[in-house]
């Protein structure tokens, strides 16, 4: 390692988890091409800790996405209906009279072009948002055959499906992709990570958490909404193919060179899945992947590549640099602050310019 980038990475480190907000923080910093393999973890947990990964799960829904559509066993382009349970898709987008549920594609899903409604983050009229109940510390259940008919009754889609240049994120798109894979493969959700991406890449410490393992929970570094430390394990036994998946650091990264590296499908489709849309600044959305970009003017003119992978609610990051092939993950496991895990990342990619 070269001492002067790892003293820059362990300052930024420090500065973070100094942080009341990013207490929990635990990073990781990989860069094959200068030999850096770096760890940064508050001291009261381990880099073999276990954390919810939130919605870099995606990644992993998006990669068994891509498998079975290099099996031929369903295509990207096709309506998402085709390989659902009759009925799931009926009714949730409807758009100025006009039900265009079953136009929905494989693609529109793992790219939130569908414009259905997210379930999620949106606050239905008179009431509070999913992420503001658990902020409020709320723990609950709930299942696909609870959150669809949700989703009828209390929203409105955004656009119409593939409307040139939208999207929407929304995690509606990735509890039906979930019903999707579960129906073409006849596995569960869980049972495909650990056999289409856990066991293929040796990880020996990641899983989705699922009520049958919901006593997983107490391992997990605990997640905080400001100074409120939440007990959700319900919620997170809930979120499935949106952001279900627990891990390490190692395993992230180990994750995350396979993702890029075309161990689980094709290298082929990296380049195909960066089909940008804006979604909110700094971040675009491909196809099942983001990309974090920031304007020189925000990095007093320092050249900040632009990054590919993924971002969760909980401050979580997966994110890869091509141009300076590096690898950064991690999470300050926090529902409030969502930039100072970016900040840090700015950091690690400028030390290794």
């Amino acid at each position: 390692m070269k001492p002067a980038t790892v003293a820059s990475l362990d300052k930024a480190f420090q500065q973070l988890s100094r942080r009341p907000a990013a207490r929990n923080a635990l990073m990781a910093v990989e860069a094959p091409r200068v030999g850096i393999s770096w760890r940064g973890v508050a001291h009261h947990l381990g880099p073999r800790t276990q954390y919810c990964i939130a919605s870099c799960t995606k990644l992993y829904t998006g990669a068994l996405v891509l498998q079975l559509v290099g099996e031929g066993r369903i295509g990207l382009e096709q309506p998402a209906s085709d390989y659902l349970p009759p009925g799931t898709m009926d009714g949730l987008h409807v758009l100025a009279g006009i039900d265009r549920s079953h136009d929905i594609t494989v693609k529109q899903l793992l790219s939130n072009t569908s414009g259905l409604a997210d379930y999620f983050d949106q606050r239905p009229r008179g009431d509070r948002s999913f992420v503001e109940r658990i902020a409020a510390g709320e723990d609950f259940a709930w299942d696909h055959e609870t959150i669809l008919p949700y989703v009828r009754s209390r929203f409105s889609p955004r656009f119409p499906p593939g409307a040139p240049g939208r999207a929407f994120y929304s995690d509606t798109n990735f509890q039906l992709l979930e019903i999707l894979l579960e129906t073409v493969t006849g596995r569960p959700y869980a049972a495909l990570i650990e056999e289409r991406v856990v066991r293929p890449l040796g990880l020996d410490s990641t899983f989705v958490l699922t009520p049958q393992r919901i006593d997983d929970y107490e391992r997990l570094v605990p997640i905080s909404s400001g100074t409120r430390e939440l007990r959700i394990p319900k919620v997170l036994a809930s979120v499935g193919a949106q952001g279900g998946v627990m891990s390490t650091l190692d395993d992230s990264v180990a994750f995350l060179r396979g993702f890029m590296g075309g161990q689980l499908f094709d290298r082929s489709w990296i380049e195909r899945l960066q089909q940008w849309n804006r979604i909110f600044f700094p971040f675009n959305y491909g196809i099942g992947m983001m990309r974090f970009a920031m304007p020189p003017i925000m990095t007093m003119f320092r050249r900040i590549p632009p990054v590919i992978g993924h971002s969760g609610s909980t401050g979580v990051l997966m994110f890869y640099s091509p141009d300076r092939d590096v690898y950064v993950c991690g999470s300050i496991n926090q529902l409030g602050s969502r930039r100072l895990p970016y900040q840090f990342l700015v950091r690690a990619l400028d030390a290794l310019r």
